[in-house]
């Protein structure tokens, strides 16, 4: 997960910086989330950061038969890249408990 990094125009946000371009996220609807050039520059980053993680997940999967236990204890440092690894942990927890539920 230490591979995936920000672009060096997003290194320097805020946790308030972040929150506020997610909060806009509530007043967009299918068709301007689907058209990136409506979406504020910050949420493409997340956007980029959360696939990169996603990305990585699965080369470390690949590359082991166990699960990457690198991904229980890793934390970013960079503020949008923690909020991007939160929504991926987020998510990759809720796939693991459908997982778990359809068994």
């Amino acid at each position: 997960m230490k591979s995936v990094t920000t672009l060096p125009e997003f290194a320097s946000l805020t946790e308030d910086d972040i929150e506020k371009a997610l909060d806009q996220l509530d007043g967009l609807d299918d068709e301007a989330l689907a058209n990136s050039m409506d979406v504020h520059p910050i949420l493409r980053e997340l956007e980029r950061l959360i696939a990169a993680y996603s990305d990585r997940f699965e080369e470390l999967c690949e590359a082991s038969d166990e699960f990457p236990t690198e991904v229980l204890s890793y934390e970013p440092e960079i503020p949008i890249e923690q909020a991007a690894f939160d929504i991926f942990s987020d998510a990759l927890h809720d796939s693991l408990q459908a997982e778990d539920d359809e068994e």
